[in-house]
C-alpha cells in the first residue's frame, strides 16, 4: 500500500467516527427516544462476540459428537483431541495447497 492509500483509509476511518459523533449529538438535541446509533451500531454488535464465537466452534462440537458416537466408551474422553487434531490438520493441508497453487503461478 501506499502512502496515499494509507492516509486514505485514516482520513475515511476518521470522518466515519466524526459522522457517527454527529448523528450522535443529532439525536441528543431532538431528544429521541430510540437513536439510529442504539438501533445499527450498539444492538446488532452487542452479542457479535459471542455469536463469532458458537459459529467457529461448530465444527468441533459436531465433530466431538460424532467421534463419541463411534468410539467406545473407553475412549470418549479422547473425542476432542480427535476433533481438534483432524480440523487443525485440515486447515493445515489447505493452507500448504494454496500456498503450493499461489507459488505456481
Amino acid at each position: 500500500m501506499t502512502t496515499s492509500l494509507w492516509m486514505k483509509l485514516l482520513l475515511g476511518f476518521v470522518g466515519a467516527i466524526l459522522l457517527i459523533f454527529m448523528l450522535m449529538w443529532v439525536e441528543q438535541q431532538l431528544g429521541l427516544q430510540t437513536t439510529v446509533v442504539q438501533d445499527i451500531l450498539v444492538e446488532p454488535l452487542k452479542n457479535f462476540a459471542n455469536d463469532v464465537m458458537a459459529g467457529l466452534g461448530s465444527p468441533f462440537v459436531g465433530l466431538q459428537t460424532f467421534f463419541e458416537s463411534i468410539l467406545p466408551d473407553a475412549m470418549r474422553p479422547y473425542a476432542p483431541i480427535l476433533a481438534m487434531t483432524l480440523i487443525v490438520s485440515m486447515v493445515l493441508l489447505t493452507i500448504i495447497i494454496v500456498w503450493k497453487l499461489v507459488r505456481r503461478l
